[in-house]
C-alpha cells in the first residue's frame, strides 16, 4: 500500500494499492486467474465520524488477458467498491461492504458486471481491541460473472501493542498519563478534532495530550 494522504492530518485517508495476479487456478471455475493479471485501485477512507462510523471507497483497474466465458468476452476491469464501519460498544462493530466491477469493453452489460454485498459482525474479545473476531455473510446481487449466490466470512486477527523504547505503549501510558485530567471543555473538544483513534496514535508525531483524551473516553 501506497500512503498518499494520511487520514490524521487531513479530513480523509487516500493510498493506492497495486497487486498481481498469479494463474494458480481455473478462471472457468472462477476460483484463480489462467494468467498473469493485475493491476491497482485507490482506496478512500475517512476518520472516525462522531467517535462512531466511518466510511471507505476504492476505485481501481484489473487488466487481464481477453478469453470467453459462457459466451460473454471477458477483459479488462473497471473495479469499485463502500465500506461502512459502525461502533455499537466498545466491543461491538457493524461492518457493511459493496463491492464490484464492470468490463471496459462493455462497459454497464449485466453479464459483464459482477458485484456482491453483504455485512458482518466483528467483536473485540479484550479491553485493549486487540484480538476481534468477524463473521459475515456476502449475497451476488444481478447475473455478473463469477458472482457468489452467497459467500461466508470468518476471519480473527491480532493487533500487537505499540512500542516506545522497549515498552509497550499501553502500560507506558497508564503509568505516565493516568494522574491527568483535561483542564476544560474548549481543551477537550480541541483534542477530539486533532487526535486520530486510539489505535492509530503514534506519540513521535502526535500531541501528546491525546493520551489524556483517550482516559477519559
Amino acid at each position: 500500500k501506497l500512503g498518499i494522504l494520511s487520514k490524521q492530518d487531513h479530513p480523509i485517508g487516500l493510498a493506492f494499492i497495486p497487486y498481481l495476479d498469479l494463474p494458480t487456478g481455473s478462471g472457468s471455475s472462477f476460483v484463480g486467474n489462467n494468467s498473469f493479471a493485475g493491476g491497482g485501485s485507490f482506496a478512500l477512507e475517512t476518520r472516525r465520524l462522531e467517535e462512531r462510523l466511518t466510511f471507505a471507497w476504492n476505485l481501481g483497474y484489473h487488466a487481464r488477458d481477453r478469453v470467453l466465458v459462457l459466451g460473454t468476452p471477458y477483459d479488462d476491469l473497471l473495479t469499485f467498491g463502500f465500506g461502512a464501519n459502525f461502533l455499537v460498544m466498545h466491543w461491538l462493530e457493524l461492518v457493511a461492504e459493496f463491492h464490484g466491477g464492470t468490463m471496459v469493453s462493455d462497459f454497464g452489460n449485466g453479464a459483464g458486471t459482477p458485484f456482491e454485498g453483504g455485512g458482518g459482525i466483528r467483536f473485540f474479545l479484550d479491553p485493549d481491541r486487540r484480538w476481534q473476531v468477524t463473521t459475515g455473510i456476502s449475497l451476488g446481487v444481478g447475473s455478473g460473472l463469477g458472482n457468489p449466490s452467497i459467500r461466508g466470512l470468518a476471519g480473527i486477527a491480532y493487533t500487537p501493542a505499540r512500542r516506545v523504547k522497549g515498552v509497550e505503549f499501553q502500560e507506558s501510558v497508564q503509568e505516565v498519563f493516568q494522574v491527568y485530567e483535561l483542564e476544560n471543555v474548549d481543551e477537550m473538544e480541541e483534542l477530539r478534532q486533532k487526535c486520530p483513534d486510539k489505535r492509530d496514535f503514534d506519540p513521535k508525531t502526535h500531541d501528546v495530550r491525546c493520551i489524556k483524551f483517550y482516559l477519559r473516553q
